[in-house]
């Protein structure tokens, strides 16, 4: 017989998954939106030799309605999911496109040089590249034989 510890944050998960099954049956399988409110865009993270890099999943925003900012040691992105011009005859049986705010925070190591971070987005994928400071990039030591 095996001993499994109680935690009580397993509870409130299962309990948070019931009641999130309980108004996706009530409301036709749609996802509660209470779910959506804390959305958090997919994001890849890399380190190279000379950066971080940090790929951020941004398919339908615009470069003009993402906010990108460093400040005390944290990447914040952020931005929103503008609402398409909806017409009335349009007719949706489902409608799973999220719209709305987004918000993430990343914590970056204390040596890299924020003010020559740089943003690109194509293809809805939005690249940050934060460069790592000198004294952070790793240097070649060469061994001596005398």
């Amino acid at each position: 017989m095996a001993l499994i510890r109680w935690s009580p944050a397993n509870e409130v998960t299962s309990l948070t998954n019931a009641i999130n099954r309980l108004f996706a049956d009530s409301f036709g399988g749609a996802d509660w939106p209470a779910s959506q409110s804390s959305r958090q865009m997919a994001v890849n993270l890399k380190e190279t030799k000379d950066a971080y890099m940090v790929e951020a999943m941004l398919p339908g925003v615009k470069p003009e309605d993402v906010d990108v900012q460093i400040n005390n040691g944290m990447l914040t992105i952020k931005g929103e999911y503008k609402q398409q011009e909806e017409k009335e005859d349009e007719g949706y049986i489902c409608k799973e496109c999220y719209e709305g705010s987004f918000y993430r925070q990343i914590s970056l190591p204390s040596h890299v040089q924020a003010d020559k971070t740089e943003a690109k987005a194509e293809n809805g994928i939005l690249t940050i590249t934060v460069p790592k400071a000198p004294e952070a990039q790793p240097k070649k030591i060469t061994v001596n034989t005398k």
